[in-house]
């Protein structure tokens, strides 16, 4: 489908992925890799900036809440793996009774920071979410390190933090 578009010149992508790959995370973490690098190949530019849009929290009826966490965790992967991309977090400006969360003006300011962090040579920029780092299990308490956290992390309204899961090696997802 690109094709008739790899003539021209490209600076960039920034992709906002629909949710229909959510119960294929694995595959997922397989194949948009390839798709990044498979755009880059067809426009042969070298590793263009690709930018790209978390799947913001949505509950899918009676669904597995599973799902959205696993294509998030492919999502990382890439931005971790492929080189010269970002990932716009929406984890916090979703809405999980809306599947099109209303605050796209977030969502758009978010690539931008990317862009003019990375590409445009804006310096001391928090362009990037809140990143897992690392855990540490203190009894019956897990505290998660972060990178990327500008000057914290912190919750609207003081409220507790909430849409954290994790998994452990039985890959089954916690609150």
């Amino acid at each position: 489908g690109i094709k008739p578009l790899a003539p021209f010149a490209i600076k960039g992508v920034i992709w906002y992925q629909g949710e229909a790959n959510r119960k294929r995370a694995w595959q997922y973490r397989k194949l948009f890799p390839i798709l990044i690098n498979s755009w880059r190949n067809e426009w042969d530019q070298g590793p263009f900036p690709f930018y790209f849009v978390q799947l913001a929290p949505y509950q899918y009826g009676d669904e597995d809440p599973n799902l959205l966490p696993e294509i998030r965790e492919s999502q990382l992967y890439a931005m971790q793996t492929v080189i010269n991309t970002g990932m716009a977090v929406t984890v916090d400006i979703g809405n999980i009774e809306d599947i099109h969360p209303k605050e796209k003006q977030k969502v758009a300011d978010r690539l931008l920071l990317w862009a003019l962090a990375k590409d445009y040579g804006q310096k001391n920029l928090v362009y990037s979410g809140p990143v897992y780092n690392s855990m540490i299990v203190e009894q019956d308490k897990i505290r998660i390190m972060f990178d990327s956290l500008g000057q914290g992390l912190v919750s609207t309204g003081n409220m507790p933090l909430n849409c954290f899961t994790i998994a452990g090696e039985d890959k089954i997802f916690h609150p």
